[in-house]
């Protein structure tokens, strides 16, 4: 039997990791999966053929950059899916489009403040291009608002895994993502649905790559 590549073992290993949700032992298990997350998503991103570093930023990555994990950004909600999820062209921020099929809604109080998220499934963001079904929800909070932003200008992505029964999901922000644009001017990354944008600062997950030197 051929054995996995280091690349296969890698993505293996970050795709799993993605969508595991804590446990019942608590916060330990909340942090400790984070991190497990983060470690694979940094070894990933240095060795995916599909990750959008150039060869020269690959020479001298040495890991994404992150708000330290806070287990009390970990939320539940209900998902609701459409009828009939239909595909639909999302504007991107480099002035084109993406085609991303609508799925649903998933609705959850932050911090006092009920939300109602759209969900998308992927069908061509090269984002999620090592994937090959990706539910996500794209998100703008005000930690990205200028002239102190922390964040990517132009929001984050939140994966979610869909519940084996019931409608349940969590939502966990300390595995919020930037978008590709974020490493590569080349690339463009969603324009945030309104009703995705969160008016509150959600001060985890991933940071500004651009600030780890500072």
């Amino acid at each position: 039997m051929k054995k996995p590549t280091l690349i296969a073992a890698c993505f293996f290993a970050f795709a799993t990791l993605l969508n595991a949700q804590p446990q019942a032992g608590g916060n330990n298990d909340c942090v400790d999966l984070n991190q497990q997350f983060r470690n694979a998503r940094d070894q990933w991103m240095k060795t995916s053929p599909n990750a959008p570093l150039d060869q020269a930023e690959r020479a001298q990555f040495d890991g994404l950059y992150y708000y330290p994990v806070d287990c009390s950004y970990v939320f539940e909600g209900g998902l609701f899916v459409n009828d009939q999820p239909v595909k639909t062209s999302i504007a991107t921020t480099d002035g084109s489009t993406v085609q991303l099929i609508d799925y649903g809604k998933v609705r959850c109080t932050i911090r006092g403040v009920e939300h109602e998220f759209t969900v998308y499934k992927n069908i061509d963001l090269p984002d999620f291009k090592d994937y090959t079904q990706v539910y996500f929800i794209p998100f703008r909070d005000a930690t990205s608002v200028e002239p102190a932003s922390t964040t990517n200008a132009s929001g984050r992505y939140l994966l979610i895994d869909l519940p084996v029964e019931g409608n349940r999901v969590t939502l966990d922000f300390n595995k919020a993502v930037n978008p590709f644009t974020n490493y590569n001017a080349s690339y463009g990354s969603l324009v945030t649905p309104a009703a995705n944008v969160i008016t509150a600062p959600l001060m985890v997950g991933e940071r500004k790559y651009e600030d780890r030197t500072n």
